[in-house]
């Protein structure tokens, strides 16, 4: 996934209430749609590299899908605890 910076910005980047594995990319793609993205693909115009690493727990997932299910119903596009809790960012 990539987006432009101003656009990360105005939804205030990652919700950072996640703990652990999923639904991250998930809750910012529904803010980034709510915000008025369009999703386009470039398929074989890019390169891609996933660095393995061990599995988060998914012990929290019941959690995270909750964060997701509010998003989904909510109008907002911003999350609060996002970038902008760090004024250095702007």
């Amino acid at each position: 996934m990539a987006f432009w910076r101003d656009d990360l910005l105005a939804v205030n980047g990652y919700n950072e209430a996640f703990s652990g594995w999923g639904r991250e990319d998930s809750e910012i793609a529904v803010r980034l749609y709510r915000y008025g993205l369009k999703r386009r693909e470039h398929p074989f115009m890019a390169c891609c590299y996933h660095l393995w690493h061990p599995d988060n727990s998914r012990d929290t997932l019941t959690y995270n899908d909750r964060i997701l299910e509010d998003t989904m119903k909510s109008h907002s596009f911003r999350c609060s605890l996002g970038i902008d809790k760090d004024s250095s960012v702007q």
